[in-house]
């Protein structure tokens, strides 16, 4: 049976969108999802919900269109580009298939032109189950994992994700303590008992609506919000699902529970990498070393687990070579000890990878990034800045993520968002503009306490000369 294929559709009127949608619609292997004017918003669609087919007008500037049909190609290499025109010339054809373009269309449509297109395109992707390009992609898996709680695994697998610029999903399989909402400040509606359950009908417009969206890159898929929702769920089940999720985004990221049940090892198994957390106590380390044995019994390959050293402190009564020498490897990530940083992440909804880095423990996160071969921005070298600015920007950091996505990100651009940042960072330094002034308002008080003992030295002496008045008319 042929997948239903997802279509998004980039039309500049009204007539040209409707005349597209009743041609596209009229082949019942095509379903429309979405329709957009402008190049941002198609792009940002087309980042989020990964369609099998986006169709884009061509405008009176060609190298617009051309541009953006290079921009979906590189950010999502499975998603198939098809230019459409009324008055097209062999030359301009030629042109839109150099630049990007997989097919082209001549507008009115005509059906057999476009049965001709789509069974190329179906044939090309035939053996994708998932969608189109789900097949030849393979995303990469990686584990964050920990025997023991409260090693923060959570926190550290929502910056990760948050920091690769690349396009990732989040699996929350942390039944006992879910809590990547809160890192990301989202409020899901779904989560992957969901996904297991409709696993059968799954194509891309369910599996989108599944997710819950952090920004055009990361998206959520949130563990239920019952623990006992998923007591039915098989192994099979939670390694067919990450399946189904690397044949759709470059990186997924897990979230797995700290124990050794068959889920988490059916997720273990399933990841390329395995993040193995540990703190800097005793108790951490011995839940490390019994792990580190476990997953010797299970053959894996021993480049599979880096060890991430999580809370450090130079000053702990723990070693660091005592810790390596237990554990028999050394820890080349040590995340420093910052409760105040990582509480104002977590109470904001906003992770510190979601903003060039401030503080030492985002450039931690940023070289474990770069240690895991995990794609990253290229960040812009961080200013040393004031205890009150880091602050302000803290509080700042989230107002990005409110408007909704149907707003242009121009408007959101970063010399915009130092404008609002330093409107406030000007105030301070203004406090000190009166110091010279002090000294005037300090003469007057000086002077009249000089005045008032000169009034009361000249009714001293009065006194006297009443009193002697009053007393020659007595005698």
């Amino acid at each position: 049976m042929t997948p239903l294929l997802t279509c998004v559709i980039q039309a500049d009127d009204r007539a040209t969108a409707t005349h597209l949608c009743h041609a596209l619609e009229a082949d019942a292997r095509l379903r429309v999802t979405a329709v957009f004017r402008t190049n941002q918003q198609i792009y940002e669609e087309v980042m989020r919900q990964r369609p099998a087919i986006v169709v884009l007008m061509l405008s009176a500037q060609p190298q617009t269109t051309w541009a953006l049909a290079q921009a979906i190609q590189q950010g999502a290499p499975g998603v198939a580009v098809i230019c459409a025109a009324q008055q097209a010339s062999t030359d301009l054809i030629l042109d839109t298939l150099r630049n990007g373009a997989h097919e082209f269309l001549r507008l009115p449509i005509r059906p057999e032109e476009l049965r001709t297109v789509l069974d190329r395109i179906v044939e090309t992707h035939a053996s994708d189950p998932f969608g189109i390009g789900g097949a030849a992609k393979r995303g990469r898996v990686t584990a964050v994992f920990s025997p023991r709680g409260g090693c923060g695994t959570s926190f550290i697998a929502a910056n990760l994700a948050a920091g690769i610029h690349a396009p990732t999903v989040l699996v929350d399989l942390n039944l006992q303590a879910s809590s990547l909402d809160l890192y990301l400040g989202l409020k899901p509606r779904f989560s992957w008992v969901d996904l297991i359950e409709n696993q059968a009908r799954l194509d891309d417009q369910m599996l989108v609506s599944l997710l819950t969206p952090f920004n055009e890159r990361l998206s959520l898929l949130a563990a239920p919000a019952k623990s006992e929702d998923a007591e039915e769920v098989r192994p099979e089940q939670i390694h067919d699902a990450i399946n189904a999720l690397r044949a759709r985004f470059d990186h997924v990221l897990l979230d797995v529970m700290h124990s050794f049940d068959a889920l988490t090892l059916s997720a273990l198994d399933a990841a390329d990498d395995i993040l193995l957390v540990l703190g800097l106590d005793i108790v951490s380390v011995r839940a490390a070393q019994r792990a580190l044995t476990i997953f010797q019994r299970l053959e894996y390959p021993r480049a599979k687990t880096r060890l991430v050293l999580n809370r450090w402190n130079q000053h702990s009564e723990l070693e660091l070579r005592e810790v390596e020498r237990a554990l028999g490897q050394p820890v080349r990530n040590l995340i420093p000890d910052d409760y105040r940083t990582v509480v104002g992440s977590l109470n904001l909804g906003q992770p510190l990878l979601a903003a060039p880095p401030a503080s030492a423990v985002a450039a931690e996160l940023q070289k474990l990034l770069a240690d895991c071969e995990l794609p990253r921005a290229e960040q812009q070298p961080a200013t040393k800045r004031g205890l009150l600015d880091m602050l302000l920007r803290r509080n700042t950091a989230s107002l990005p993520a409110t408007p909704p996505k149907t707003t242009q990100p121009l408007n959101l651009a970063t010399p915009a968002a130092k404008q609002k940042r330093t409107t406030p960072l000007l105030m301070p330094p203004a406090a000190p503009v009166p110091v010279p002034a002090d000294p005037q308002p300090q003469e007057p008080a000086r002077s009249a306490p000089l005045r008032a003992p000169q009034h009361q030295a000249q009714q001293k002496p009065a006194q006297p000369k009443q009193a002697q008045q009053k007393k020659v008319p007595g005698r």
